[in-house]
């Protein structure tokens, strides 16, 4: 399971339509959602249009790390 981009709780989950939390029922298209390369964690990829292969979270530590 991942992480909602909603409701921010581990419920997640994969489903033939593409991904659909089990705990806000917000449904998301394969097309919005991207794996983090960092992390593997699965992302909107509108919520992070500047390094489309990292997630928000993972991008934030990177940058503190720096």
């Amino acid at each position: 399971m991942n992480e909602c981009p909603e409701c921010g709780r581990m419920t997640l989950e994969e489903d033939s339509n593409g991904y659909v939390c089990i705990s806000c029922g917000e449904h998301f298209e394969r097309s919005e959602m991207e794996k983090c390369e960092n992390c593997g964690s699965m992302y909107r990829k509108k919520d992070q249009p500047d390094v489309p292969e990292m997630c928000p979270r993972c991008y934030e530590n990177k940058l503190n790390e720096d």
